[in-house]
């Protein structure tokens, strides 16, 4: 698949500004969607009005178009223009992955600029609503008109392969800008065009038509969230029709729309619902997913089917997958079922209301993608995936974010942003390059140490070596165990079947700060078998439980089996929640024999760690090694100091991390001088490096050698231009660095007159060899 080179690749996304109606030039051209033939593509699912105007309904909605010219507007109106329910659309200019602007919708009928100042010639825009119908008096979008100042070309061709999405709130991207599970529902924090499924049919080569609404599901009668109109199977056949809203019940046309494979996300809704008072059950669940099943059969006689479930975890996972294989026990051989991963909380972020996060839905979209190319025999591309996730990652991309950061975190995150504009500037990686790539950006997203973190300012709630009004609970032993522990004397254990908990009810009396939205609970959490863990499993703490507390779900929190630290924010502490006084930790419904174990509980601000001068210097020097040379054993000590939490975590891991650099160098090679060409270890020669009296030395006290102290691109002034230069540059372009560590004229390879992002790209491109010069050359 050919991939598209990012030209806006560091574009901010920009609010648009309102024109005056009538804004177009009369020189240009205007077009009204219905009557614009083949000079317009739409997408998804829409409704054209007796004016001819294209109402955009659903998610991922949109359209396209080619022109001649500098700029291009829209008359558009809006259903909404309330705060919390406005409508976006994404602005994408030229073929770009990454939207060049979001445009707001905060008039009821106005003329919003789409692209200007682009240069005189061809260009095709294309725009895709971002948020949500119907959920919330979330807003949909009419499209009055279309201009340019130039002439509008025949439109692209719309993507010839189709997926058809059938989804809730997690395949809307209910809430999935946010991070901290803060907030109430508000359009601005939905990103419908970076969830799983749209990024997945990117990576496809296909067009995600989406048709989603959150809080709904499938099961017909049945009562979910409080109402008995919420069933996708009375919607499915219409064109643009919700429960609260009907722009157009009239029937979608199936046969001159086929799609080639429909995907069903639902069921996370109807989990929770009644029918006829009591709790559905698994058989009922079975026979309606059935009956939905055949109802997407007879309107998509040739499409492949995947009921995909399990983001938001998989209680029903067992009731689903039945209803698929009764279906292809009935003879229908194209539909699957996919049980996906649930979202990790601690290492993705949750979205509003415990929703999956844009970083979740990146992750996860591969594993989409790789299904649904095995089962069609399609090709897949990975560059989508990386460009979401350098969309994503960007946001922290500032002098202010980076200034935050521990002097390791920093040059770890602009190194693999470096990494990850090369590669999608380039058109020959494969697929596992891109998939690391995209993997190594959200890493050192993830695992950003803020100075703060290291402040050292924290409580010990509990070492969990006496009683304190524990409560335990489970069919096995339980009690103190001496011997495997993780801090102090001892720790408290618990197992067995049924209700199995270990809590502290009214044990504590501590006075939270002003500011404990910014703290952290620490701890250590044992359990043998975390895939017994049920659906209703927590880790609590609270001043009144279950009116003021903090909670997290245990399936949500990627648990090993084992020993798991645990640092779990307190950004959603209510207000009225000034003390802690109880903690609580349970698995209810545990169907097979458990053990947990609870450690060492701390309240702190950041990483419990105080001194962390030689342990990010550890982590700097060790990786630069790295980047040279391969190391198992320095590799898995940089991966255990960059999970320190406590000061002894910190102290340990940077003791074992400088003895493996030693020990690396040691027995890799050793020189007698610095400028010397034979190891006296293993007899082999290399080429020389030298040492300079200064970096402004153009003498080399070791070996006489001479150098040019004005090669370009060499801002550190070592005579060779690599990746250190890369990101020396980098660190001065977001003011990490001054002037006086950097040669200012070297680093301006672009000749701009300035030392910016796109200088520290082109040394880092001319460092692996994917350019020659450089355009100052």
């Amino acid at each position: 698949m050919k991939k598209r080179i990012l030209a806006l690749m560091t574009a901010s996304l920009l609010l648009c500004g309102v024109l005056p109606l009538g804004g177009v030039s009369a020189a240009g051209q205007t077009l009204v969607p219905k009557n614009a033939g083949e000079k317009i593509t739409v997408y998804g699912r829409t409704v054209y009005n007796t004016a001819g105007a294209l109402r955009l309904f659903w998610t991922n909605s949109g359209f396209s178009v080619t022109f001649e010219g500098t700029t291009l507007t829209a008359e558009m109106s809006t259903t909404s223009i309330a705060a919390n329910s406005m409508a976006y659309l994404n602005v994408y200019v030229d073929g770009a992955l990454i939207p060049a602007k979001t445009v707001k919708l905060n008039s009821s009928n106005a003329t919003y600029t789409l692209a200007e100042g682009l240069p005189q010639g061809v260009h095709t825009v294309e725009v895709r609503k971002r948020n949500e119908a119907a959920y919330g008096g979330s807003a949909s979008v009419t499209v009055k008109n279309i201009g340019t100042d130039g002439t509008f070309m025949t439109a692209p061709a719309a993507p010839t392969r189709k997926i058809e999405f059938v989804g809730d709130s997690v395949t809307s991207g209910f809430g999935n800008l946010i991070t901290d599970g803060s907030g109430d529902y508000t359009s601005a924090t939905v990103e419908g065009t970076m969830t799983w499924a749209v990024i997945a049919a990117k990576m496809l080569g296909a067009d995600a038509q989406v048709l989603s609404r959150s809080g709904i599901g499938f099961c017909r009668r049945a009562t979910i969230h409080n109402t008995t109109d919420n069933s996708f199977y009375d919607y499915y056949t219409k064109t643009a029709a919700l429960p609260s809203s009907s722009v157009s019940t009239v029937g979608w046309d199936f046969e001159n729309n086929p799609s080639d494979v429909v995907v069903i996300n639902l069921g996370t809704n109807d989990n929770g619902g009644t029918y006829n008072g009591a709790a559905i059950t698994d058989a009922f669940m079975t026979s309606e997913a059935v009956a939905f099943l055949e109802l997407v059969r007879e309107k998509n006689p040739n499409a492949t089917i995947i009921w995909h479930y399990g983001l938001m975890g998989s209680p029903r996972a067992a009731a689903l997958e039945e209803a698929v294989e009764l279906r292809r026990e009935a003879g229908d051989d194209k539909v699957y079922f996919l049980l996906q991963r649930q979202f990790n909380a601690t290492t993705e972020g949750t979205g509003t209301h415990g929703h999956p996060s844009v970083q979740a839905d990146i992750n996860r979209s591969e594993d989409l993608a790789r299904f649904i190319a095995e089962t069609m025999g399609w090709e897949w591309d990975a560059t989508p995936m990386l460009a979401a996730q350098r969309q994503w990652s960007e946001r922290y991309n500032t002098a202010e974010q980076l200034s935050q950061l521990t002097p390791a975190s920093a040059q770890t995150f602009c190194n693999a942003l470096l990494a990850a504009d090369d590669l999608l500037a380039a058109d020959d990686a494969d697929n596992a390059v891109l998939t690391a790539a995209s993997q190594a950006l959200w890493k050192a997203y993830a695992e950003r140490r803020l100075i703060a973190d290291v402040s050292g300012e924290y409580t010990v709630l509990d070492n969990c070596d006496e009683t304190k009004g524990v409560q335990l609970g489970g069919t096995g032993k339980k009690g103190f165990d001496y011997t495997d522990r993780k801090e102090g004397e001892a720790c408290l254990y618990t197992g067995g079947t049924g209700t199995v908990y270990i809590n502290h009810v009214n044990s504590y009396n501590l006075q939270l700060p002003a500011d404990a939205n910014k703290w952290f609970f620490e701890c250590w959490l044992y359990i043998d078998h975390p895939e017994r863990i049920p659906g209703e499993a927590c880790l609590e703490v609270s001043q009144v439980v279950d009116q003021s507390e903090i909670s997290w779900g245990l399936n949500s929190l990627g648990l090993q089996a084992g020993w798991n630290k645990l640092q779990l924010p307190m950004t959603a502490r209510p207000a009225a929640m000034t003390t802690i006084k109880n903690v609580r930790l349970f698995l209810v419904g545990v169907t097979a024999p458990v053990v947990l174990k609870l450690d060492y509980m701390v309240i702190a601000k950041g990483r419990a760690a105080e001194n962390v001068e030689d342990w990010s210097a550890a982590i700097t020097a060790a990786e630069a090694y790295l980047a040279a040379t391969s190391h198992a054993e320095l590799h898995a000590a940089v991966t255990e100091a960059k999970a320190a939490v406590s000061q002894a975590d910190v102290d340990a891991s940077t003791a074992r991390l400088q003895a493996a650099l030693e020990d690396a160098q040691n027995h890799t090679h050793r020189y007698d001088s610095d400028c010397d060409t034979d190891c006296n270890g293993c007899g082999e020669e290399r080429e020389a490096p030298h040492k300079w009296e200064d970096e402004r030395d153009d003498f080399c006290e070791g070996c006489g050698a001479v150098r040019d102290v004005s090669l370009l691109g060499d801002v550190n002034g070592d005579n060779e231009v690599n990746s250190t230069d890369a990101r020396v540059t980098l660190q001065y372009a977001v003011q990490k660095i001054d002037e006086t560590q950097l040669d200012t004229l070297t680093a301006d390879v672009d000749d701009s007159g300035r030392v910016d992002s796109t200088d520290a790209r082109l040394i880092l491109q001319y460092a692996v060899k994917k350019i020659d010069k450089f355009p100052a050359e």
